[in-house]
């Protein structure tokens, strides 16, 4: 259920910047595919004119993190990945912020 509350919240935000950036949903919708179950995001912004999108959210093993970043960099519309190395520094409960660059 918390997954689909979080779906229907990204697609509002999504849908007003849609005419902006094409196939943004399509990305959303994707994130949220490759997003392990243990995985909760937390928040998504969107940066228009730089093409970023912040991922915000909570890991409770740094397993699933990772498998998370793999996923993400693995996607043919994502041209990098920026994640801290806090990020991965924790082996359990670990709140991550993430920078995905949008081809």
């Amino acid at each position: 259920i918390e997954r689909i509350q979080a779906s229907n919240r990204l697609a509002a935000v999504v849908t007003r910047h849609e005419n902006d950036s094409p196939g943004l949903l399509e990305l959303l919708e994707a994130i949220i595919r490759v997003t392990p179950a243990a995985i909760q995001l937390e928040g998504i912004s969107w940066k228009p004119q730089a093409r970023e999108m912040t991922i915000e959210g909570f890991s409770p093993e740094r397993r699933g993190l990772i498998e998370f970043l793999r996923a993400l960099e693995q996607h043919p519309r994502v041209a990098g990945v920026s994640s801290p190395i806090a990020n991965i520094i924790r082996e359990t409960n670990i709140r991550f912020s993430l920078v995905v660059k949008v081809k």
